[in-house]
């Protein structure tokens, strides 16, 4: 009865697939895969999942499930969405279970297993139950340990069954049998005990695809258009078509692991496929979202994805799980018989008052059939002619091109400045049938707008130039005067900004009280009607640190009425310190092997280019805690001096390091100044200095308490390091193992990276886990390399480990290492036994011919005699 009803399913299943439509862009239906739910556990909660790796939970790769306990293993986060399985082997059987599970060396169990459909984690309503036996074996479970089991549907349930929104699937182990069972689980498929239970189902239940292509009406170059409909001979870099949507997973959005678009042409042959990962909602509705997977079909660097001709081409869409299941929709797009594209370089032009533009066209055959395209320009005022008022193309083949050119012209009035005239070109296929003509619309702007134009300049005497060199005051903000001008025929607002100075350097624009980096001149005249000039103050501060003096700084002024019109200005800036503080004869600015409490002496050297005598204060910047500094001239400590114009003053700085300065990369920047004690704001000279401490190369040290210590199988040992720094810098010290023993672990609890302060100690721990494989007696060094960051020194230091086990674990061990003594122990055992009853039957035989001797022949043989000793094999003598 049960394989009459599986032929009759499977037979169901064949006419679905004879009369299947392709599915919409929105829901999948079928597909139903064997999806792996793989057993982890972390803080003692037993999860599922669909991720093919390992190591995801934190309890390691082994749990217990002791005598009369079960466990349960949910879905680690509920569904997003309604979920139909089908039965794993129809009707009856509905899951799958695959296990790695032993009990203790001659031991054995008993599972019970069910699929709960759970609102929570750890119940629900039974769907499905089995049973396995769990024999003993030695250690932790290995792939040698797996056990199969099919789930039967519990009564009145099956062959399918739909999990709701929110619930859980649950799996429960329940151990009724007299030992604990050892589970393995949470290694990933590549690892030895990959437990899951196996699930038919599709858990992709919605997948949206967006189909997009360039508007090309637009002027907008990335601006596109929702379309099953493509043109196959547009210009390459335009011949594209786009994909994006949205994809629904139950199991959540982590489940997609990539999302693929293919498409075929209408004979069936692929000519396109991409893969890419989608990105996640996050919103936790399972949802997963991508886009950008572009097909260019008429590339000519890829002629395997090119277009075959028009005609129906099948995009199939299909996001894959993390098992490389994948599900998919598939929709269709055309590439059209018939096309059009035109197009210009200048969509939009300027046009002097009474004058003309040209607008050169170019028209494409687009589609996939000789065609030829009528032009019409739409209608203007009468202000404005655009000539010609039509034009036909001759005959195009696919992909053909043709030129044109059409006039647009203006009135010669005064009262046009300012107007504009949106002209468009409607370009219609000849060819194309009347219920779907092809057209194209090429839109077009002609502003009156030559005469929006923008002049700048500076005054040099009676010149008008548009480059000119300034000297100005580092630190201090520096005015110019710029000239800007409306060289146009109507009012027009100017848009001023600065770029190219040296970092660090300031520009602002001043005019009619606002002051900005970036101003607009607004209102200004034509020159017909006022003053169409306007006086702009350029403020420029130069940086006061930096190795370069001089800066060109681009001005630029761009017209509103029209942004195509603009004008530029330099201003080339030296900058120049009112007080200039160097190093004397240009000597160097950076110092080396400075000892704590040392003291440098610095050779300066000031110069002053203000007017009249000046009192200058003297003081440094950034001068690190602990240190000092004191500025000398002719030996005497000074705190100012006074210094008149042009005159160049010889100084001394001395610099003394703090008692404890310890060593720093790239040493410690100090700052020399010398500040007029007037002005304001007043001049100022810099000179920065850089001070390095030598550094004391000493070798670190690395003590310990012990390095040698016990340890049981599978046991932690955590050996403590005392590094010592003698350096006068902090030091970084990086712990490594470079080689482990297999099935030993070395970790560092503290982190591997541990900083010591100068001339201090610091503690590192190093941790030692052994194999649970070793044995008692057993012994391993484990190589630890201490490196300095600032010396890259190495220190090395060796820890032993001997492996000492218990009484009862060696018992254990022994008894399990000797298995084969018992075994042969039993076999001779056994040969023994079997020899002495063999030997017994004989003797009972031999008994008995012996008895029958003696009574036929008591009669004629006397009484024995007082020798006769009674016993049988003496008789033999």
């Amino acid at each position: 009865m049960n394989r009459a009803i599986a032929f009759l399913v499977a037979g169901l299943m064949l006419l679905q697939a004879a009369v299947w439509l392709p599915a919409s862009a929105e829901e999948i239906g079928g597909q139903a895969h064997e999806v792996g739910l793989y057993l982890w556990s972390e803080s003692g909660e037993g999860k599922l999942h669909t991720w093919t790796t390992g190591d995801h939970g934190s309890d390691g790769t082994t749990v217990s499930i002791p005598s009369g306990s079960n466990l349960f293993f949910a879905l680690h986060q509920p569904l997003r969405t309604d979920l139909p399985v089908d039965s794993y082997n129809a009707p009856e059987r509905g899951f799958f279970i695959e296990l790695y599970v032993n009990t203790a060396v001659f031991q054995s169990s008993h599972l019970n297993i069910k699929v709960r459909d759970g609102t929570s984690p750890t119940g629900g309503a039974i769907l499905a139950s089995g049973e396995m036996d769990v024999s003993g074996g030695i250690g932790n479970p290995g792939s040698d340990d797996q056990e199969d089991e099919e789930l039967y549907w519990e009564d009145s349930l099956g062959p399918s069954y739909t999990f709701a929104s929110g619930h859980y699937i649950v799996v429960e182990l329940e151990n009724d049998g007299g030992s604990d069972v050892n589970l393995g689980l949470d290694t990933g498929t590549d690892g030895d005990t990959p437990s899951r239970l196996v699930v038919k189902t599709n858990p992709v239940r919605d997948i949206t695809v967006l189909t997009e292509a360039f508007n090309l009406e637009t002027s907008d170059d990335d601006d596109r258009q929702a379309t099953d409909h493509f043109e196959p001979n547009l210009p390459a870099e335009l011949a594209r078509a786009f994909f994006s949507g949205t994809a629904l997973n139950a199991f959540g959005a982590y489940d997609v692991a990539s999302i693929r678009v293919q498409v075929d042409d209408p004979d069936g042959e692929e000519l396109f496929d991409s893969e890419l990962a989608p990105t996640d909602r996050g919103d936790a509705s399972g949802t997963v979202e991508f886009d950008d997977i572009t097909w260019n079909y008429n590339d000519p660097e890829q002629p395997g994805a090119q277009h075959t001709g028009s005609g129906a081409y099948t995009v199939r869409v299909s996001a894959v799980d993390q098992q490389g299941h994948g599900y998919w929709v598939e929709l269709q797009v055309d590439m059209d018989e018939y096309g059009v594209y035109l197009w210009t370089d200048e969509r939009q032009q300027s046009v002097a008052v009474g004058g003309s533009v040209s607008y050169q066209l170019t028209v494409r055959n687009s589609g996939d059939s000789s065609d030829s395209f009528d032009l019409q320009p739409s209608d203007t005022s009468s202000n404005w002619t655009v000539e010609p008022q039509s034009w036909s193309s001759g005959s195009l083949v696919p992909g053909g091109t043709e030129t044109v050119t059409f006039s647009v012209s203006v009135a010669d009035s005064t009262e046009m400045v300012g107007r504009y005239a949106t002209v468009s070109i409607l370009a219609t296929s000849q060819n194309s049938p009347s219920s779907q003509k092809q057209t194209f619309d090429l839109e077009t702007k002609t502003v009156v707008g030559a005469e929006f134009m923008v002049g700048l300049y500076f005054v040099e005497g009676t010149q008008h130039v548009t480059s000119s060199e300034v000297d100005a005051v580092a630190g201090n903000w520096n005015d110019f005067e710029l000239r800007v001008a409306n060289l146009g025929q109507a009012t027009d607002s100017i848009d001023m900004s600065a770029s190219g100075m040296l970092p660090d350097w300031d520009v602002e624009f001043e005019y009619d009280g606002d002051r900005d980096s970036g101003i607009t001149i607004n209102g200004l005249p034509r020159e017909e009607d006022g003053e169409h000039v306007a006086n702009v103050t350029v403020w420029v501060r130069p940086a006061e640190g930096g190795d370069v003096d001089t800066s060109t700084i681009q001005l630029k002024g761009t017209s509103q009425g029209n942004a195509t019109k603009t004008a530029t200005a330099t201003l080339e800036v030296s900058r120049t310190f009112g007080l200039s503080l160097n190093v004397a004869g240009g000597g160097s600015t950076i110092y080396a092997n400075l000892q704590p409490g040392g003291t440098q002496t610095v050779h300066l050297s000031l110069y002053s280019a203000v007017e009249g005598d000046r009192d200058v204060q003297l003081y440094v910047e950034d001068l690190p805690s602990g240190w000092s500094a004191q500025y000398k001239d002719g030996g005497e400590t000074v705190t100012q001096v006074t210094i008149s114009e042009g005159e160049s003053m010889p100084l001394d700085l001395l610099v003394t390091a703090g008692n404890s300065a310890t060593y720093q990369e790239g040493g410690y920047p100090v700052v020399a100044v010398a500040e007029d004690l007037h002005d304001s704001p007043p001049p100022r000279g810099r000179q920065e200095l850089t001070f390095n401490l030598a550094l004391q190369d000493d070798l670190f040290q690395v003590t310990a308490a012990k390095y040698r210590a016990a340890i049981e199988p599978g046991g932690s040992y955590e050996f403590t390091l005392e590094l010592h720094n003698p350096l006068n810098a902090d030091d970084t010290y990086l712990l490594q193992a470079p080689s482990v023993p297999q099935g030993w672990q070395v970790s560092f609890p503290d982190g591997n990276s541990i900083e010591v302060g100068a001339g201090r100690s610091g503690d590192a721990t190093v941790r030692v886990t052994a194999s649970d494989e070793v044995r008692h007696g057993d012994s391993e060094k484990i190589l630890v390399t201490i490196t300095s960051s600032v010396t890259s020194h190495r220190v090395e230091k060796t820890l032993t480990l001997e492996v000492e086990q218990g009484f009862g674990g060696r018992l254990t061990t022994t008894l399990g290492d000797l298995w084969f003594v018992f075994v042969l122990l039993g076999l001779v055992m056994a040969v023994g036994a079997a020899m002495y009853y063999r030997s017994e039957e004989w003797d009972d035989e031999e008994w008995e011919d012996e008895e029958g001797d003696e009574s036929a022949s008591a009669s004629a043989s006397p009484s024995p005699t007082a020798e006769s000793s009674g016993d049988d094999w003496d008789d033999w003598d």
